[in-house]
């Protein structure tokens, strides 16, 4: 019983959004503004407010909501784009209709990459970790 109470400690403690420092420095503005900086939507708080409540902290959502917004104008960029598309990441439909042109720009560019670099790691994998030992039948310049 011992063995299964710790693992679920464990394991459910893996999961908190934030620390328990994070939690009692409560700048909730600048945790809103850090998770609209990497595509989290604002209702993300809600995971906040049960990583803490267990130190008794209460999530400000005015002020949370307020960093959301400033993040938002770092993400809904071109280069935010694409730093989510080459990251894997979804895109939740966060940016504003102004900028979300600029924004799926970059995003399909990375996502494009992203795909293709995932591709190229299943056809090595699948090449190597099946007894092969190079590219077969491939020559890389020189004589044959």
């Amino acid at each position: 019983m011992r063995v299964l109470i710790l693992v679920s400690v464990v394991v459910l403690g893996g999961c908190a959004t934030l620390s328990r420092d994070q939690c009692l420095e409560s700048d909730w503005q600048a945790i809103g503004r850090a998770d609209a900086r990497v595509g989290y939507q604002t209702s993300r708080l809600e995971e906040h407010r049960k990583a803490c409540f267990d130190y008794g902290v209460q999530p400000d959502f005015e002020a949370y909501k307020q960093g959301h917004a400033q993040g938002l104008v770092n993400y809904c960029t071109f280069k935010g784009g694409f730093k989510a598309g080459y990251g894997g990441y979804r895109y939740y439909q966060l940016c504003p209709a102004t900028v979300e042109a600029d924004f799926l720009d970059g995003y399909e560019m990375g996502r494009d990459i992203y795909r293709r670099q995932e591709h190229f790691e299943l056809l090595y994998e699948s090449r190597f970790h099946r007894g092969h030992h190079g590219f077969h039948g491939l020559h890389f310049g020189g004589h044959h």
